[in-house]
């Protein structure tokens, strides 16, 4: 399996990774084309019934976040390293395609915040402060949508080249970011919320062990130095 795996399936993704990518970006402007639809047959045929747009648009928000999960597991697997010879060769693929595992992702929860939320409370009049009446839940959900932006905008090439590290800490905001939804589903989903849930704890580990192997590191090279200096 784990063969199979290296030699054949991640030279395989690998091999037709730009019409994998064209998929990607069919399904990108496909995403922005149902928003679009979605409130035009509102707008045309306004009956005030807005179950099948939520229904719509909760498909959407789960959409979104096994997105999202694929763009975190890269970074846990190669962090945890276990069992690598099955884990890495999955890292790897989805490694060729997490950009667009992202950008995709964004543009779901775009889809899923207008159908669940703004649609609804726009053409009935409840967009304005006065008449918001958000729930805690919404509180995070539109905070996760906000913080997920800056993310959202710099997941290009020429971000890449103008920003550099700053990118990169933009990024890293991600792990924040899951808290927050998980504090957001965990108001509408159990199932979700026990997913991001482990999720966020699977992170946090990985992180620890990275630190822990940073730190010993760090702390065998001062000895090292220490001895080479006493010895000389």
């Amino acid at each position: 399996m784990a063969t199979f795996l290296q030699k054949r399936l991640v030279p395989l993704f690998a091999k037709h990774r730009l019409l994998i990518i064209k998929l990607f970006e069919v399904a990108e402007i496909s995403t922005i084309f149902i928003w679009g639809a979605g409130g035009y047959m509102l707008f045309n045929d306004f009956s005030g019934n807005f179950a099948w747009l939520y229904t719509v648009g909760t498909w959407f928000g789960s959409g979104a976040l096994t997105l999202y999960i694929l763009t975190l597991l890269p970074g846990i697997i190669k962090r945890l390293q276990f069992l690598p010879e099955y884990t890495m060769p999955i890292a790897r693929i989805l490694t060729i395609f997490r950009r667009h595992l992202g950008i995709l992702m964004f543009l779901l929860v775009f889809v899923h915040l207008g159908f669940v939320f703004l649609l609804p409370r726009g053409l009935t009049g409840q967009l304005a402060v006065s008449k918001l009446n958000l729930e805690p839940g919404h509180y995070f959900g539109i905070t996760a949508f906000i913080m997920l932006f800056p993310l959202w905008i710099t997941s290009n090439d020429i971000s890449f080249k103008l920003l550099g590290q700053i990118r990169n800490t933009i990024h890293r905001l991600t792990y924040v970011i899951l808290f927050i939804l998980f504090m957001h589903v965990s108001f509408y989903n159990r199932r979700w919320a026990v997913v991001m849930g482990v999720l966020f704890a699977v992170l946090i580990l990985s992180l620890v062990k990275k630190y822990r192997s940073s730190r010993a590191v760090q702390q065998q090279t001062t000895q090292s130095i220490s001895e080479e200096t006493v010895s000389s």
